[in-house]
Formats: structure tokens, C-alpha cells, sequence
């Protein structure tokens, strides 16, 4: 199964942010304690392989990146809603690959 087109962007949003902190794909593997040809297919859109929760959690971690910042667009952050639910709903929407 492809991954869905969230979770290409979730994907491509930690991409970006290893970038922008200068870390390679060998950096993440060993972090994670992956083959760096893992994290390659984990980044390509030709191939299945996704993150799990866990190791977004450490990659969000270690980018000190809040993973709500990941998951949630600029503007539901700035509305008054309820973060944790819309959190909740889009981590389940990274899961189901909806």
C-alpha cells in the first residue's frame, strides 16, 4: 500500500526540518536505529515505508519540534480550538493513511 498523500506530507515536512537542522539520512538512521536505505525509502514517494508514531515522537524531539507544529497547519494553531483533539485527529489520519 502507497502511502496516502498525508502521509507524504507529514514525511516531507520532517524531510525539511532534517534539512534545515543540517541532518543527513545517516544522522536519522542512527538515531533511530535504521538502515540509512530505510530512511531513504521512508522519504521517496516510490515506495511504502512510513514512519511510526514512535520514532516521530523522537524525530520531533530531537528537531525540538513541537508535533503539533508537524500535524497541524499554522492556522488551526492559531484558532482557538482544542489542540489536543485536532492533534489526536491527525495522528489517527497519519495511522489509518487516510
Amino acid at each position: 500500500m502507497q502511502k496516502s498523500a498525508f502521509q507524504t506530507e507529514i514525511i516531507d515536512r520532517l524531510k525539511q526540518q532534517r534539512i534545515a537542522c543540517k541532518a543527513s539520512q545517516r544522522d536519522i538512521a542512527f538515531w533511530l536505529q535504521r538502515s540509512e536505505a530505510l530512511i531513504g525509502e521512508i522519504e521517496s514517494s516510490r515506495f511504502p515505508q512510513k514512519y511510526t508514531l514512535a520514532e516521530i515522537h523522537l524525530l520531533c524531539r530531537r528537531f525540538e519540534l513541537p508535533i503539533e507544529q508537524l500535524f497541524l497547519s499554522p492556522e488551526s494553531l492559531a484558532r482557538d480550538e482544542n489542540v489536543i483533539d485536532l492533534l489526536i485527529t491527525e495522528i489517527i489520519r497519519y495511522v489509518n493513511g487516510k
